[in-house]
């Protein structure tokens, strides 16, 4: 069962392993993927992702700050922030094609919060490179 559920969640663009960080993230190490569903991948507007977590508290960028920065300058920028391997991966996505994000959505009797998952780097990304769109999955 469980080789076919990484089979389907792979078939729509959510990587296993940033799922695995998101509910790990989001239950303290407590909990396990199979205690989620998964959804397909959706497009958000970027906007719409400030109903699920406090963006303005960690996003390393202002909207268009990285996209209005000289190559090199927009480089050492991510390297500064999450390191070398970060850098050249995040300078290979578009809006397109960067991976989805995962929101991890909590019963509203839960004891714990909703929020980002995992993706925080992605999404600080795209909001420097000033793009509307990105791609999530909600765990629920």
């Amino acid at each position: 069962m469980e080789a076919a559920l990484v089979m389907h969640r792979r078939s729509i663009g959510a990587r296993e392993d940033d799922l695995l960080a998101a509910v790990d993230h989001a239950t303290d190490g407590e909990g396990a993927l199979s205690d989620f569903h998964v959804s397909d991948v959706e497009r958000l507007p970027l906007k719409r992702l400030y109903e699920f977590d406090d963006i303005g508290a960690w996003a390393e960028w202002a909207p268009g700050e990285l996209k209005a920065m000289r190559a090199r300058e927009r480089h050492e920028a991510l390297v500064h922030y999450r390191g070398e391997d970060f850098a050249v991966l995040a300078e290979t996505w578009t809006e397109k094609t960067v991976p989805p994000v995962a929101i991890v959505i909590f019963p509203p009797d839960s004891d714990l919060a909703s929020g980002v998952g995992d993706g925080r780097g992605r999404i600080s990304v795209a909001i420097g490179m000033g793009w509307k769109t990105m791609p999530v999955v909600f765990l629920t």
